[in-house]
């Protein structure tokens, strides 16, 4: 059970940063897989935005219905801007304890890793793409399989994600990739089947 929360004692952001939306850079917060919408809720209640890139997902259900679920496109990862770390200060850590946030993603000085506003773009581009209505003409005419090595189309995802392999593949459009030096450690990425292609 989670501790009551003082709220005289919750930081709010200064008053520029609540309008601003275009943060420059963002932290990586590193969560268990499935609980990134829970933590992202506890860290509104503390008005700290947090993204989230999702999608909609069809499972089966119990008499063999089907139901949508939404799934994280990064599972196990929760971005924050820099700009929020900083006005909480020391209060940060008490707010990702509360949220259930493991820690920062660091590289290995031990310093937070950083992504730029390019970079948070980019994910939000294949965030954009997952959550379309898939048509079998999105998709592009290549053999999906699994433990296929794969690279992206995309020359700035590319340089984000670099070279990965399919791990999963939730739908003909709907691809489960797994990066191996994503944040100096492997990483599961859901992308439209159109952002990738099999080497």
């Amino acid at each position: 059970m989670l501790a009551k929360i003082d709220w005289n004692k919750v930081p709010k952001p200064a008053a520029d940063l609540a309008d601003y939306s275009g943060f420059p850079t963002w932290n990586v917060l590193a969560l268990q897989p499935g609980t990134e919408p829970r933590a992202a809720d506890y860290l509104k209640l503390f008005n700290v935005h947090a993204y989230l890139p999702t999608f909609q997902r069809r499972v089966r259900a119990r008499a063999g219905k089907c139901q949508h679920r939404t799934c994280a496109v990064l599972p196990g990862l929760l971005f924050l801007p820099t700009d929020y770390v900083a006005a909480a200060g020391a209060r940060m850590r008490e707010m990702l304890d509360l949220a259930r946030v493991r820690d920062f993603m660091r590289r290995s000085g031990g310093e937070p890793w950083v992504m730029t506003k390019a970079q948070i773009e980019r994910i939000q581009i294949i965030e954009s793409k997952l959550n379309r209505p898939e048509s079998p003409v999105d998709a592009r005419a290549q053999e999906i399989r699994l433990n296929s090595k794969v690279r992206f189309i995309e020359a700035a995802t590319d340089q984000l994600f670099g070279e990965a392999k399919i791990v999963e593949v939730v739908s003909f459009n709907r691809i489960g990739v797994e990066i191996g030096t994503l944040f100096g450690r492997p990483c599961k990425v859901y992308v439209p089947a159109s952002e990738i292609e099999v080497m």
